[in-house]
């Protein structure tokens, strides 16, 4: 028998609903990390009763010291209770590894701004998945 979950959260682009979590994937540069737009980003998923969690990108392409700043940065979001997942290089066996059972047996979406490495991050997660740069997995 086919039953109708309640709607706990939907998106419209996607469209999606009933998501537990979202991997919010943020780039150390190449576009620039920006705290503005991570915080309206997790504001948004908030707002939506989405879960998040951050992964930084591109950590190779930044400066010792200017991803020491990130970092410092991202750690006053895990003492508020985001998980957060920035390793050198940016993906990491373990940090993936982190990640896959962050994830296990939840509806997980990922989000983040154009460019910033979502597509690379699900090869990395899914070796051979091999989505297109710039286009999402629904397509």
């Amino acid at each position: 028998m086919l039953r109708l979950k309640p709607r706990l959260n939907a998106l419209v682009r996607p469209p999606v609903a009933n998501i537990d979590q979202a991997i919010l994937v943020v780039a150390a540069a190449q576009p620039d990390f920006s705290l503005n737009l991570l915080d309206r980003f997790l504001v948004y998923l908030e707002g939506k009763q989405i879960h998040a969690e951050i992964y930084l990108t591109k950590t190779d392409l930044v400066a010792p010291a200017r991803l020491e700043e990130i970092q410092a940065a991202l750690a006053g979001y895990e003492q508020i209770g985001y998980a957060t997942f920035a390793s050198v290089p940016p993906f990491e066996a373990a940090t993936l590894a982190a990640v896959r059972a962050s994830f296990k047996d939840k509806l997980t979406i990922f989000t983040g701004q154009t460019g910033a490495g979502k597509s690379t991050l699900i090869n990395h997660l899914v070796p051979g998945s091999s989505w297109p740069r710039g286009r999402s997995p629904r397509h």
